[in-house]
């Protein structure tokens, strides 16, 4: 057997997989931070910069050898064999099989304590494939979060990042991953690599219990290899809240400033600002006086539905008990109600609905939130809306957002959420509407888990909506010791322009083992199709995965 060794090293590994620019000696600015390898090493530079700087501020120099304590740096190998009688996902008159070797090293890293928080886990998939060599590549899979404490609980730097491969196309063949399917192996032409990359230092101080305040910068840098896709986002914002000297009014005064540049050629950049400010004044234990007042200057391509300027609004917050509240304000431009039931601090459960007659496309918006524990359950649900692109959605898909508009760090359990659907990459701005619930069963040696998710996209121009909708099962049991057998199923549709759809079927079934404390194997077989219309999308594969992971 030929492996295609030779011809990968000298392949140019590009982290993006993109290939290279030409042009002349003279570059802007833009076109430079547009080159991957140099956009890598500029955010990484400022990320140890932070980091040195956190050492080197008064005190860091005699806390340099404590800080480097608490580390703990696992080094990762993963090995295996991948068979697919489907390779290219083409039609059944078309499909080629192939066998794929899978190297991947990798390195995972954790730091708590003290002056700095690292939360990394990096892999280097080495592809190689025995019929199709000139196919062999390296994917980079990257999840870093840190957070340097510079001054004195005073100034911090966040920095961040994520590397993942994502589909090129809505309409074209997709590899979608599973249990036992890497998500990256199928030669469809139609997948790229996706890099985010950000960094933002903020500056929070309470000003003697009367002000509470939090300055911050964000910076992110997304991008696909394409320039028609890629971009940056600034973001500026001030928060001023009141302090703990203040017991029954309290208020906020919020300014937000966000710069989108996008990477289309004599495109003009998007900008959303806006300032806020909120009071409530509590008359007893069950009546509280709400108050709000803001101003919009939004300028979104592609949305001329923006009417910019001021709203207003008055109300009320109503807390009959301690487990339920319900809030409404009215005014101009403005109609809010909010509802918040918490049973047990097992079950949290917000409905809200906002009209705002100011900003991108006014209008109504709805959002709710579903949370509910017991001894062996976990449930939740969320439905959001808002006015988004794909260059947002990736660069708030790592750390997530919180209610402010901030970066928030997602826990160690689910730092990363899978985004279900297939959407693929598009230049414009878009209203989405999304749904997600998810229930999970343990008990015993058993394991289950549902899904169900609803996601559309409206664009302006109203011929490129989507809408994909879908729902999965697994089911994983401990039949003896360090064995374990998992199942899943999924379903997705795809209602695409042009009134193209995809049903997407994933069946899987496979065998995981702990070998030791720092090895476990898995094997495992899935099957899966698309029914397409038009008909020369659809296909089927059957894919068997054999797998060994080492820790050392």
């Amino acid at each position: 057997m030929n492996w295609p060794i030779q011809t990968w090293f000298h392949r140019r590994l590009s982290p993006l997989g993109g290939e290279s620019r030409g042009g002349g000696t003279k570059r802007s600015y833009r076109e430079w931070i547009r080159r991957p390898l140099r956009r890598w090493a500029a955010l990484w530079v400022c990320g140890v910069a932070a980091l040195l700087l956190g050492l080197g501020t008064p005190g860091g120099a005699q806390e340099a050898a404590g800080a480097l304590e608490g580390w703990r740096i696992t080094p990762q190998l993963g090995v295996g064999v991948i068979y697919s009688d489907n390779i290219r996902l083409a039609p059944a008159d078309e499909a080629e099989s192939d066998l794929v070797l899978e190297v991947e090293p990798g390195v995972s890293m954790r730091k708590q304590g003290g002056r700095l928080e690292v939360r990394l886990d990096y892999s280097a998939q080495g592809l190689f494939y025995t019929n199709d060599s000139d196919a062999s590549t390296v994917n980079h899979n990257l999840r870093a979060f840190s957070v340097t404490e510079l001054y004195q609980d005073r100034l911090f730097v966040d920095a961040y990042g994520s590397v993942s491969q994502v589909p090129i196309a809505s309409d074209g063949p997709e590899d979608r991953g599973g249990f036992f399917r890497p998500g990256n192996t199928a030669l469809t032409g139609n997948q790229t690599t996706q890099a985010n990359f950000g960094i933002s230092p903020y500056w929070r101080q309470d000003f003697g219990g009367w002000v509470e305040a939090l300055l911050r910068y964000r910076y992110d840098d997304v991008a696909f290899g394409r320039d028609e896709f890629d971009g940056n986002i600034q973001t500026a914002t001030l928060d001023l809240a009141s302090g703990r000297r203040f017991s029954r009014l309290n208020w906020n005064l919020a300014y937000s400033h966000q710069r989108e540049e996008r990477g289309e050629a004599d495109s003009e950049d998007d900008i959303r600002e806006r300032a806020t400010g909120r009071a409530s004044y509590q008359i007893n234990n069950q009546w509280a006086l709400l108050a709000e007042v803001g101003y919009v200057n939004d300028r979104v391509a592609g949305f001329e539905n923006v009417d910019n300027g001021l709203f207003w609004g008055l109300g009320a917050n109503w807390t009959p008990s301690r487990f339920f509240s319900l809030a409404a304000l009215y005014g101009l431009n403005l109609n809010e109600v909010v509802a918040q039931w918490n049973p047990t601090s097992r079950t949290r459960l917000r409905v809200g609905r906002r009209e705002e007659e100011v900003g991108v496309d006014p209008g109504v918006r709805w959002e709710g939130l579903f949370a509910h524990r017991t001894r062996y359950t976990t449930w939740s649900a969320s439905y959001t809306e808002e006015v988004t692109s794909v260059r947002r959605l990736f660069g708030e898909s790592l750390i997530g957002v919180g209610p402010d508009g901030l970066p928030v760090a997602l826990d160690e359990e689910g730092q990363i959420v899978p985004v279900d659907g297939s959407f693929g990459l598009s230049t414009e701005n878009f209203l989405r509407k999304r749904f997600t619930s998810r229930v999970t069963y343990q008990r015993g040696r058993s394991g289950l888990g549902f899904n169900v998710f609803d996601e559309s996209r409206e664009f302006p121009d109203g011929d490129s909506d989507e809408n994909t909708y879908g729902v999965g099962m697994f089911w994983s049991w401990q039949f003896a010791p360090r064995t374990r057998s998992i199942i899943g199923l999924r379903w997705e549709r795809d209602d695409l322009s042009d009134d193209r759809q995809n049903e997407y079927w994933i069946s899987e079934f496979g065998l995981a083992r702990q070998i030791s404390p720092d090895m476990d194997g898995l094997l495992g077989y899935s099957h899966y199709r698309n029914e397409a219309d038009p008909s020369d999308q659809s296909f089927r594969e059957n894919q068997l995965n054999a797998r060994l992971n080492m820790r050392f």
